[in-house]
C-alpha cells in the first residue's frame, strides 16, 4: 500500500512538472516572438 502511494505521488511530481516546464516554453516563445517584432 505504502509503495503503491509513493509511485502515485512521484507520478503527480512528473505531471506537475512537466506541466511547469511545457508553460514555460510557451512563456520563451512568446517573448522571443515579441522581441523579434518590436
Amino acid at each position: 500500500m505504502k509503495k503503491k502511494d509513493n509511485l502515485d505521488f512521484q507520478d503527480t511530481l512528473f505531471v506537475t512538472g512537466y506541466k511547469k516546464q511545457l508553460l514555460l516554453i510557451k512563456l520563451i516563445h512568446k517573448v522571443k516572438f515579441y522581441k523579434n517584432h518590436f
